[in-house]
């Protein structure tokens, strides 16, 4: 692993750190968007806050959406700022949905992080490497559906397919995950992207998880691709 001095980390150009995606993962606390195994292993890591917003209720994703055009047509935002959100299913949940623009952009790709400023104003500096966090067993516990109620779900599910009812069924069972200490988010994602390679792992702003399934809308000749599902700890 190479390591730039100070001076390069705060430097406003790009630069370069061969490193693998654990020690990346391992740098502060970043906002994360990674997939993959091998050579076709991906991610997308933000760090600090060039910008944020927050919206609640039914026009949630307008008003996400207008707040982030607002911040990119303002001078200090760069020419191509890159933002990541993590927004309520729900028009009435109580979480709110959020918009943040990194300050800091690193794409990671085949052992080298590439760090670029993703604000034209003062980026700070990448964090540094932390220490690597062995991740401890967790206490499973039921959450709002128990085993036998998740199974009677299931089976009253394969009885709707079976009637014409239904065509296509999705369920989930919560669970509860204790730990005696704060958990480590960077252990976690690290723990998560090994064990899921092609699954999305990510991270915003509290919101952590893998997910098998994503969501790609095309419009024009612009594409996107957003998981489906996650959980808060």
């Amino acid at each position: 692993m190479t390591n730039p001095s100070d001076d390069a980390l705060a430097s406003p150009a790009a630069h370069t750190i061969e490193e693998p995606l654990e020690d990346s993962l391992s740098r502060g606390l970043p906002l994360v968007w990674a997939t993959g195994a091998g050579r076709g292993r991906r991610a997308l890591l933000g760090w600090g806050e060039a910008f944020r917003a927050t919206a609640q209720g039914p026009d949630r994703f307008a008003e996400l959406d207008a707040a982030f055009a607002a911040h990119a047509a303002s001078p200090d935002a760069g020419d191509t700022p890159v933002a990541f959100v993590t927004a309520a299913f729900a028009d009435d949940s109580a979480s709110a949905s959020v918009l943040i623009v990194p300050a800091l952009l690193g794409r990671w790709a085949d052992g080298v992080l590439t760090v670029t400023p993703n604000t034209d104003a003062a980026p700070g500096m990448l964090p540094p490497l932390g220490e690597r966090a062995e991740f401890e067993e967790l206490d499973l516990r039921p959450g709002t559906l128990s085993r036998q109620g998740f199974r009677q779900a299931v089976a009253a599910a394969v009885e709707r397919l079976a009637d014409g009812e239904l065509e296509k069924v999705v369920l989930a069972r919560d669970l509860e995950a204790a730990a005696d200490d704060p958990l480590d988010v960077p252990a976690l994602l690290i723990r998560l992207q090994q064990a899921n390679p092609q699954s999305y792992t990510f991270h915003v702003d509290g919101m952590v998880g893998s997910s098998p399934s994503c969501w790609s809308p095309s419009r024009a000749a612009t594409s996107a691709r957003r998981p489906w599902r996650g959980r808060r700890p």
